[in-house]
C-alpha cells in the first residue's frame, strides 16, 4: 500500500514530499527501504502515540539528483 502511494506521489506531483506514518516494527523498516529504493530520503521520523499504539510519523522528500 505504501508502495503504491509513493509512485502515486512521485506521477503525479513530482518534487512533493510525502507525509505518512508507520507502525513502530515491521513497517517502519519497510518505509526505510521503500524509500531508499524510490529515490527518495527521510527528512523527518518522530515517534508518536495514537489510539495507544506507537506510530512513526515520517516525512520523505527527493533525493537531489
Amino acid at each position: 500500500m505504501i508502495n503504491n502511494w509513493i509512485k502515486q506521489i512521485k506521477t503525479y506531483y513530482p518534487n512533493m514530499p510525502i507525509f505518512t506514518r508507520a507502525r513502530e516494527s515491521t513497517s517502519y523498516r519497510m518505509v526505510q527501504v521503500l524509500a531508499k529504493k524510490s529515490g527518495y530520503k527521510i527528512t523527518l521520523d518522530k515517534k508518536v502515540q495514537d489510539a495507544g499504539e506507537a506510530f512513526h510519523r515520517v516525512v520523505m522528500e527527493p533525493v537531489d539528483s
